[in-house]
């Protein structure tokens, strides 16, 4: 029951301590075998907490890199229920912490480590405690250990022997296994003119629009686009008045003249120039022959 996460106590990591607790804590690092340096499988963090007696936050040590994943060992006083008639009393709370930039590896990681936690007796190696657990890391479970690894009352007592000049000492040796990555879901590929033809051509002759010419687009003041052929075929005269229907909303257009029932697309015109080869003489500015 006293195995568990933090629960959010790490929130004290190295550049958020104060200049004096950065003073009174060491940690040493080093790998056994497995890979070279950070690839390694194996590690042991050794961490050195003086000024016991006047903890009151969590201390967090510089990460060791294993399974080139960053590595921390965190010391926090904790307060437990105890099975007895004490009710709650104060323990001392070790957990191993992998936590790497989520920028780098995703949010798919995850890695089982085995991990032995040593509280080391000063007087007698032999009579150290120690405990040991195997978690897999993920993004929703980062850390791992024990909010009550010795009764406070225990830990102060002269005679155990962990405790020397106010100062203890915990180690984390830590075997990780070859670390998973699960890519994001991948996106669709995004969508291209190709994939889009309703976009290129009429919607009444379906024939390609061009960047010049009859079959150039143009947009009825209805705001539906055609090109500009079927546009004058649709168009009739009535008492000296040019009329056309939209054939997709079926609004009735009036104008003096033909010119003025529909104007060039030029926007629809400039995509399709990147689709269709223009002409030598083209006009950029225009979107449609010089000539």
């Amino acid at each position: 029951r006293e195995l568990r996460n933090a629960y959010g106590m790490a929130s004290q990591t190295q550049g958020e301590l104060t200049a004096s607790q950065r003073q009174q804590w060491q940690v040493t690092g080093s790998h056994l075998g497995g890979g070279d340096g950070e690839s390694s499988s194996e590690g042991t963090l050794k961490l050195t907490v003086p000024n016991l007696s006047q903890l009151e936050g969590a201390i967090l040590s510089r990460p060791l890199k294993i399974q080139n994943l960053p590595w921390n060992l965190m010391v926090a006083p904790r307060e437990s229920i105890s099975s007895s008639q004490d009710g709650r009393v104060k323990t001392l709370g070790v957990f191993v912490h992998c936590v790497p930039d989520q920028s780098v590896v995703g949010q798919g990681w995850s890695v089982t480590a085995r991990a032995r936690i040593s509280l080391l007796n000063h007087t007698d190696l032999g009579r150290s405690s120690r405990k040991e657990f195997t978690h897999t890391y993920s993004a929703q479970q980062n850390d791992w250990g024990y909010s009550s690894f010795i009764k406070w009352k225990n830990l102060m007592d002269p005679s155990k022997g962990f405790v020397k000049d106010d100062s203890i000492v915990v180690e984390a040796h830590i075997n990780a296994e070859t670390p998973s990555f699960t890519p994001p879901p991948s996106l669709p590929p995004p969508r291209t003119l190709q994939d889009t033809p309703s976009l290129l051509c009429c919607p009444v002759c379906y024939e390609d629009y061009q960047t010049a010419g009859i079959k150039r687009p143009a947009t009825l003041k209805c705001g539906h686009t055609f090109c500009q052929e079927c546009v004058q075929k649709g168009c009739v005269k009535v008492e000296g008045r040019v009329q056309l229907k939209c054939s997709l909303c079926t609004q009735e257009h009036s104008a003096s003249s033909e010119g003025k029932m529909w104007f060039p697309n030029y926007s629809l015109t400039q995509v399709i120039g990147n689709v269709v080869p223009k002409s030598k003489d083209f006009c950029n500015t225009h979107q449609h022959d010089q000539k």
